[in-house]
């Protein structure tokens, strides 16, 4: 297992694709967290927190590609027979595409992170206070740690697919966007939408602790159900 990880970290550590991947969140991260003066403070806390969903959803679409990439790029340059004939367990090939897939996605948002609070530090100042800030850090980790969580049924989709990029793309865009959409019934049930009632400090004050317990059940059974999904789907597959 441990092997098949550090396999896909070195795939992902010669294909720029990833570190553009990365590149291209914290370059609109950046531009999308410039103080605009003509707000009013309360306006500038708003588009704060806009700011941060926003960016969420700009993450979480690149990270749908990149998941989207590593498992199909196998089935497309046909070094899915080798893993498919290997005398190997091939839940290992799921796995670490999802850890390969996971220190990805959380090392960009963790950088992205860091620059939202650099740019608060430098801008925002005088706006908010510390424990705000610490607020926007923890809403923004925890919307991008779980929307992670939910978008795992993906590779579900990507693997019966196989070599059909576009299917897993669009609807992982539709989740993408999803995510944003809390304004609808049952939020707390359904786990895209259950992200943000569960992440954004605001939001749990009003769902209460049930609430917070009945999504994180969702977020995480979602999860689990994917990567079960994925793996039994792969065990499936003929050369």
């Amino acid at each position: 297992m441990l092997r098949s990880i550090g396999v896909e970290l070195i795939k992902m550590r010669k294909n720029k694709m990833f570190i553009i991947s990365s590149l291209l969140v914290w370059f609109i991260t950046f531009f999308m967290f410039n103080v605009n003066s003509d707000l009013s403070l309360e306006d500038q806390q708003m588009a704060l927190l806009a700011g941060g969903i926003a960016t969420n959803m700009v993450l979480s679409v690149i990270s749908v590609f990149v998941a989207t990439v590593l498992i199909q790029r196998e089935y497309q340059d046909h070094t899915i027979i080798n893993t498919l004939t290997a005398p190997v367990m091939r839940r290992d090939f799921i796995l670490s595409k999802a850890v390969a897939w996971f220190i990805w996605h959380g090392a960009t948002l963790v950088i992205k992170v860091a620059i939202v609070f650099l740019v608060i530090q430098l801008g925002y100042a005088e706006v908010l206070n510390a424990s705000q800030v610490l607020d926007i850090v923890g809403n923004m980790l925890r919307l991008g740690l779980l929307s992670f969580v939910t978008f795992l049924p993906l590779l579900w989709l990507a693997v019966k697919q196989r070599r059909a990029f576009y299917p897993t793309l669009f609807v992982g865009i539709f989740l993408a966007v999803f995510i944003s959409s809390v304004n609808v019934p049952f939020s707390q049930v359904i786990p895209w939408t259950a992200v943000p009632l569960v992440s954004i400090a605001e939001s749990q004050a009003v769902i209460g602790t049930s609430g917070m317990i009945i999504g994180l059940v969702s977020i995480f059974a979602t999860g689990i159900f994917g990567l079960v999904l994925a793996c039994a789907e792969f065990a499936r597959q003929d050369q």
